[in-house]
C-alpha cells in the first residue's frame, strides 16, 4: 500500500506552529520537513560564517 503525501503551501507552513523541542520547519517540493535545533558547534560555524561574509562585502563596497 502506497503512502499519500499531504502538499503544503507556504502559507501552510507559516500558520504551523513552532515545534515545542525547538528547530522549525521547511518546504520540499510542498511536503513540510521537520528540521531538528542546531547544535552548539553548528551555531559557532554559522556564527563564522556570517561574519566571514559580512566582512567580504564590506570590502567588497569600500573597493567599489
Amino acid at each position: 500500500m502506497l503512502a499519500t503525501k499531504t502538499l503544503h503551501s507556504v502559507e501552510d507552513m507559516e500558520r504551523t506552529p513552532k515545534p515545542e523541542a525547538g528547530g522549525g520547519y521547511e518546504l520540499d517540493e510542498g511536503e513540510l520537513i521537520y528540521l531538528s535545533p542546531n547544535s552548539m558547534e553548528q551555531w559557532e560555524i554559522i556564527h563564522r560564517c556570517y561574519h566571514l561574509l559580512q566582512n567580504s562585502m564590506e570590502a567588497h563596497t569600500r573597493a567599489g
